[in-house]
């Protein structure tokens, strides 16, 4: 049995049809030319829906949305959207579920283009670098580990803080991973050797600098930036807060709880995971996002790490006392938008960009550009923002040939400087 779609490995129907040995020309019958509806991230055929439920059922026990139901009766029955509406102007919020769960082809997410359907995925669970909930994704790669082709979640998972609900960022933003990418170091504009690269890190390590960090960085990484930085002219600063206490945030989301010493404990972290869907829904396509906590929007635009960057010790000043007396300024895995950095404010200042992906907005504006790995090829751990556990983060598909790890690149540029970093 075969119908063309790429759910070859997961079809249920198929599988089973296989198993049973049945003839698909002895239950054939008439056939209702049912609606295809394609938007931008999944494609929801009800041609081949065989009316399980199951995507009804996760959608509101899971997700908490109940965005689609049964309508009609008898053979003309469908799932669909309230009043029929299109799935982007419906309660939708695209956590992916709902194709996750549906044991046919008849709702698909957008996966990379040229997939061959023969190919069984590789699976490597990480987690999400996005925000401080820290889901737990499943990459999904293809044989050859070059590339990520979609992202699922475990259902099952007992430890995951987020029990298989994802937002769409989580879900659908897997392809900047791969969109973009730095391959070569870069100085003054011109490509050269790693060698060089590494010498012009190790000597504006020399100089007053100022180091500012991505919330998507490892725990293993801030301790090598951290190493690098101790007893010499740097400072460090974690990811731009805009002036907000972090522990205050964070603390923000404690809910009241008279069995605790201090009746407080720690947020559901799957709760707020669903608090997120709906948020990014609404980001992503421009809505109206006035009715969600303050404190929920500000946890949004940060990243995965941002418990392990305070916890560390490595912010050591906020980002305008860092910037003053500077003479180079390193980016690591951030942009000097992040910071409400102009490009006048860096005037004078030399500047390196430690990055995955080119930073179009400021382009020309770096003396020394290093290609590290992206957040899906790294190995380490994140900080919970929400708990005393460490979530793991391992890499999944190859980085290219240019990129290194970023540990390896400030322990080469110490070793130049005589020191040995772990």
């Amino acid at each position: 049995m075969e119908c063309g779609c790429p759910d070859i490995h997961e079809c249920k129907l198929r599988e089973y049809a296989i198993d049973l040995e049945v003839c698909p020309e002895r239950v054939a019958g008439a056939h209702i030319k049912k609606e295809e509806e394609v938007n931008r991230f999944y494609v929801r055929n009800m041609d081949k829906c065989i009316l399980c439920g199951r995507c009804v059922r996760v959608c509101d026990e899971v997700a908490g949305v109940h965005a689609i139901d049964f309508a009609r009766r008898g053979f003309e029955s469908v799932t669909a959207a309230q009043y029929y509406k299109d799935m982007e102007l419906s309660e939708c919020t695209f956590c992916g579920l709902c194709s996750q769960v549906c044991p046919v082809g008849a709702l698909l997410e957008r996966r990379v283009e040229r997939l061959p359907h023969q190919d069984k995925m590789l699976t490597v669970k990480t987690t999400c670098p996005h925000c401080p909930v820290g889901c737990e994704l499943v990459l999904n790669m293809d044989r050859e580990r070059a590339r990520i082709t979609r992202i699922t979640t475990d259902m099952d998972s007992v430890g995951s803080p987020n029990r298989g609900l994802t937002c769409l960022r989580g879900r659908y933003h897997f392809r900047s991973v791969e969109k973009d990418r730095l391959t070569q170091p870069m100085i003054d504009g011109k490509h050269a050797e790693w060698t060089e690269g590494i010498e012009k890190l190790a000597e504006a390590l020399k100089d007053k600098t100022a180091i500012f960090l991505g919330a998507s960085v490892t725990d293993q990484e801030i301790s090598a930036i951290k190493a690098a930085a101790r007893d010499r002219p740097v400072t460090a600063k974690g990811f731009g807060l805009g002036g907000v206490d972090a522990a205050e945030l964070l603390a923000s989301f404690d809910v009241d709880s008279p069995k605790t010493p201090k009746g407080k404990s720690k947020p559901n972290t799957a709760d707020l995971a669903q608090k997120m869907t709906l948020l990014s829904k609404a980001v992503e396509f421009g809505k109206d996002s006035s009715g969600f906590a303050e404190n929920l929007k500000t946890l949004y635009s940060m990243g995965a790490n941002i418990r392990g960057l305070f916890d560390s010790g490595v912010v050591t000043h906020t980002h305008q006392e860092a910037l003053k007396d500077a003479e180079t300024v390193i980016f690591v895995d951030c942009s000097p938008g992040d910071f409400g950095f102009t490009k006048d404010a860096l005037k004078g200042m030399k500047k390196i960009l430690l990055a995955s992906n080119t930073c179009e907005a400021y382009e020309g504006t770096f003396d020394i550009i290093l290609p590290i790995t992206a957040w899906a090829e790294r190995e380490g751990t994140y900080t919970s923002a929400f708990g005393e556990t460490k979530l793991p983060v391992h890499g999944g598909p190859s980085p290219p040939e240019g990129a290194r790890p970023l540990r390896r690149i400030f322990a080469e540029a110490m070793r130049k400087l005589g020191v040995e970093i772990p």
